[in-house]
């Protein structure tokens, strides 16, 4: 206010009206400041309309989120019990909002599985990255793709009766990384059910590395999983998943491995133990061919968990029989069944290999980054202590190499 101005007369007469009708706009009275006009706020967004989709179509976009773990199992499962007949074709609108889900759920899937760990891994040039997932790794290696085969098979399960499916035949070699993980999503969901039977027996799930990997104990017998179908794993942008999963493998496998001194039944210990060494050695083989050992950490972590110090036998033999009809009459055929029930535990030799070859790299070789990858990793786990131990272990399930300097790995 300027000190020196008249005070507003108080009698003054409001101001005229405007020629609209409605009240002028004051003039400002000298010696003091209008006050600022009044900040319009931006119209709205015009509201979309609702998309206006079929029957089928909302199933299929329900159980789409289902198995990307975007609605609970309680909304799914009766749609995936019924049977409805597959439409020639699906609306703009359906495929629209299944494209989002798959966009979304996938991301977010890795991004809280393990994508939020800071880790150290090694690029396909040999260089090392430290961070998350999102930073160790460019937008083109990390960029998915779903194919029709994706679509396909959501359609199937939403027209199908998983308790008595129809037939679909898929095109195994039009699967895509991220195909891949949505059956392994949607096996892994439905695994405990009734109708789990006939998704094992699936093309799509038997040949599935992620599958294999993850539940080898569902798919004994089967037989060993092609060498190519590991390729995509181990390169972008495969291995951004396979790398997000590092924690929820080593869970996994410590699970496995505890809940063997449940089995009673000789043959099926025996059988477990031959599947997991068959996918652990071809896993374990493709690593050291893509130069990703790095990969194989989950098994070393998860070893650490089940080699504690007081480890003991009967953490794997303790719930199997020592009488009636499914015990092996032959010695030498209990002894391969004990032995096979610490296949995952013989595995350390192959990662003390690796140690080994790592400590044999010189500073100069292209490998040398790699190697000091592995190095750290095997430091981290104390692998040392656990080669001890898994040794203590072996040679009490072999009888034949019981000297002083005998090595049962």
């Amino acid at each position: 206010m300027n000190p020196g101005a008249p005070a507003p007369d108080p009698n003054a007469p409001p101001p005229p009206p405007s020629p609209s009708g409605s009240p002028a706009t004051p003039a400002p009275t000298p010696g003091y400041a209008s006050a600022p006009a009044p900040a319009t706020a931006p119209a709205p967004a015009p509201a979309l309309p609702p998309r206006s989709i079929s029957r089928f179509e909302a199933n299929l976009v329900r159980i789409s989120r289902f198995v990307m773990r975007q609605v609970p199992a309680e909304q799914a499962m009766p749609l995936l019990t019924g049977r409805l007949n597959r439409p020639p074709c699906l609306s703009a609108d359906a495929i629209h909002l299944v494209k989002d889900s798959l966009a979304k759920g996938l991301v977010i899937y890795l991004a809280r599985l393990g994508g939020w760990r800071r880790e150290r891994g090694v690029r396909g040039d040999g260089t090392v990255q430290v961070g998350r997932l999102w930073e160790r790794l460019t937008l083109p290696e990390r960029t998915f793709r779903f194919s029709a085969q994706a679509l396909e098979f959501l359609i199937w399960l939403t027209a199908t009766n998983l308790n008595d499916p129809d037939i679909w035949v898929p095109d195994l070699e039009q699967f895509t990384p991220a195909d891949q993980w949505l059956v392994f999503s949607a096996f892994e969901l439905l695994r405990g059910e009734n109708f789990a039977r006939s998704l094992r027996q699936r093309q799509e799930t038997m040949h599935n590395p992620l599958c294999r990997l993850a539940f080898p104990d569902d798919f004994v017998t089967i037989g060993p999983v092609a060498a190519e179908r590991w390729r995509p794993w181990l390169t972008p942008p495969g291995v951004a998943i396979l790398e997000a999963m590092q924690s929820y493998l080593q869970a996994r496998w410590v699970d496995i491995e505890r809940r063997k001194s449940q089995v009673v039944d000789w043959g099926v210990m025996r059988n477990r133990g031959v599947e997991q060494q068959a996918i652990l050695g071809q896993f374990l083989q493709q690593c050291v061919a893509a130069n990703r050992r790095d990969l194989a950490r989950f098994l070393l972590r998860a070893l650490g968990e089940v080699l504690h110090p007081n480890v003991g036998l009967e953490q794997w033999l303790a719930g199997l029989q020592v009488t009636g009809t499914n015990v092996p009459a032959r010695l030498s055929d209990r002894i391969e069944t004990q032995r096979q029930a610490l296949a995952v535990i013989r595995q350390i030799q192959t990662l003390h290999d690796w140690t080994r070859w790592a400590r044999s790299v010189a500073y100069y070789d292209e490998e040398y980054t790699s190697a000091q990858v592995w190095l750290a990793i095997w430091t981290e786990c104390e692998g040392e202590v656990l080669v001890e131990r898994a040794q203590r272990l072996l040679r009490q399930v072999e009888p034949l190499r019981t000297g002083p300097g005998s090595n049962p790995l």
